[in-house]
């Protein structure tokens, strides 16, 4: 899921009186070209295609273990140079 997706289930929990842990696992990452399709003579930018789970975890008062769920995570993340760091830009799906 996007990040929109995993803050909005934090939110969801905070609402309900639990609180929310995700947690990633990245089995692979690539950094790839991706053209400018608005401008193809402009340099490639740089993304990174990560693969992976994200695991949910929400637990309620007592702090027991009230949910779990554990989805597929594949996104492509393209970056920026700024101040001399790459900065994650945008995201959407390889």
């Amino acid at each position: 899921p996007p990040l929109d997706s995993i803050l909005n289930q934090i939110d969801a929990a905070r609402h309900a009186g639990q609180f929310a842990v995700p947690s990633c696992r990245f089995d692979r990452t690539t950094v790839v070209l991706v053209p400018d399709r608005k401008n193809p003579q402009a340099p490639p930018g740089i993304g990174v295609d990560v693969r992976g789970t994200v695991q949910f975890d929400t637990s309620g008062d007592g702090h027991r273990r009230a949910g779990h769920e554990q989805s597929t995570y594949a996104r492509m993340l393209l970056l920026v140079l700024a101040g001399g760091h790459y900065l994650i830009a945008s995201d959407g799906p390889p």
